[in-house]
């Protein structure tokens, strides 16, 4: 019969729970070029919660559109993106001004191009501006539907007959009154990052316009409305990604349209001398990118602001912050 353990070295053993609080995101890397970067690894990055350090533990490459197999995440980790889903927005502008039509025409097949890079998991909705914000198609996984709503996309037409809301819905959370008011395209882009907010996942507008901002006697500026747009794309986490159809080597309203790429961690493409090519580099910036895993510092839960830097000269992180909940 074994003799009982000595009551000292009972005294010395541990009883309690440590809980160790891990959390994923999906990051994407650009060089100065705005082209992804390839090979990050977990030294790499610099992440805060809340401007305390989170350890990051892993760093997953998300690459191949749809040909790519799913990623398993770190054990443990809890994803911000609500099941890693992600929801793409196309927002065309529509003109018939001939330089713009013209551009527009010619980006349209390469729009619906980029539908075979995403992920068959992905939702896809439609959005257009004329007169004022029109919903062409809510999110849906069904490229034909998609491809239907941008062909309608660059008629002032209204939008067809509502059908059942999809889940997640954009029409569910967006104001149909304020989107028929909207008398410019950046109070259009605020009422889509408004609608986009209470969804869950990585949120990806794709801006086919020919400008934003206004051309005065002091040049170009932005409109008063562009704050609030901006705000509104920067807290729903939504990075912006522009195909400028403009068939002109340069003018005034790219301003705009370069800075709410800018602004918002995406990027801004011609269109007007190698279509294919500014559609295929934003289908892969889309793409290309990461899931990475954070130690999250000692918090209670709520919501916190994530912030990531990239260390040595490898390019800038898209977007940089973003909301954060913990649970």
């Amino acid at each position: 019969m074994a003799s009982p353990r000595p009551a000292s070295q009972d005294s010395k053993l541990f009883h309690g729970r440590i809980s160790v609080r891990l959390v994923s995101f999906r990051l994407r890397v650009l060089d100065r070029h705005a082209r992804p970067v390839s090979g990050l690894q977990p030294a790499d990055l610099e992440v805060a919660i809340d401007d305390r350090p989170a350890r990051v533990v892993a760093v997953e490459s998300q690459a191949g559109g749809s040909s790519r197999l799913p990623q398993r995440p770190h054990p443990g980790a809890r994803s911000t993106e609500g099941h890693a889903r992600r929801l793409i927005v196309f927002f065309f502008q529509s003109s018939f001004q001939d330089a713009r039509l013209s551009g527009q025409l010619r980006t349209l097949p390469r729009a619906k191009h980029m539908l075979a890079s995403f992920a068959p998991e992905d939702w896809i909705a439609i959005t257009s501006f004329d007169s004022h914000l029109k919903l062409r198609q809510d999110f849906t996984h069904d490229h034909h539907l998609v491809e239907g709503a941008m062909d309608r996309a660059l008629l002032t037409a209204p939008p067809k007959a509502r059908g059942p809301a999809s889940s997640p819905s954009l029409r569910r959370h967006l104001d149909s009154r304020a989107a028929r008011q909207a008398a410019s395209p950046a109070r259009a882009l605020e009422l889509i990052g408004d609608a986009l907010t209470p969804l869950a996942g990585e949120k990806t507008l794709i801006l086919v316009g020919w400008g934003l901002g206004r051309f005065g006697s002091d040049g170009v500026e932005m409109t008063p409305s562009y704050a609030p747009a901006r705000e509104a794309l920067v807290r729903a986490g939504v990075v912006v990604f522009v195909l400028d159809v403009t068939s002109a080597a340069y003018h005034s309203l790219e301003f705009g349209l370069r800075r709410v790429a800018a602004d918002t961690g995406g990027t801004y493409r011609k269109t007007n001398e190698f279509p294919d090519i500014a559609a295929a580099d934003i289908a892969d910036a889309i793409e290309n990118d990461y899931r990475v895993t954070v130690l999250a510092p000692p918090l209670p839960p709520g919501d916190y602001e994530l912030t990531v830097q990239v260390r040595r000269d490898l390019g800038r992180p898209s977007p940089s912050s973003r909301r954060l909940a913990l649970r």
